[in-house]
């Protein structure tokens, strides 16, 4: 009675902190080595359609012209950091979207923040 009792429990917890309320990261591009930023420039649409996808940036941000492209250094690693500029955004915290891209062609998420 205590195994039933004690699998119930674990797979019914499983249930709840497995939740897909998260961003999951994304394979975008295939490069042969390393990306290249001109490989990167022109996987930024795609990577802007799965982020609207998973709910994590808004429709807009489909529209705004890209910034700069930039290798940044990471303490997992180094990552591309795509940086799209909204100047109509009245909140200057919000005004900058960074898409994070793995030097293997994976769409690790976006923020506001850069970080």
């Amino acid at each position: 009675m205590k195994s039933l009792l004690l699998l119930s429990v674990l797979v019914f917890s499983h249930s709840i902190f497995a939740s897909g309320n998260h961003y999951h990261p994304k394979k975008i591009l295939k490069c042969s080595g390393e990306c290249m930023e001109s490989q990167i420039k022109k996987v930024v649409p795609e990577a802007l359609d799965v982020l609207v996808k998973a709910k994590e940036v808004k429709e807009q941000w489909k529209s705004i012209p890209i910034e700069q492209i930039e290798k940044r250094k990471f303490a997992k690693g180094d990552e591309w950091v795509v940086i799209l500029f909204n100047k109509d955004e009245s909140d200057t915290a919000r005004q900058r979207l960074y898409m994070f891209i793995s030097l293997d062609g994976w769409l690790n998420g976006a923020n506001n923040s850069g970080n």
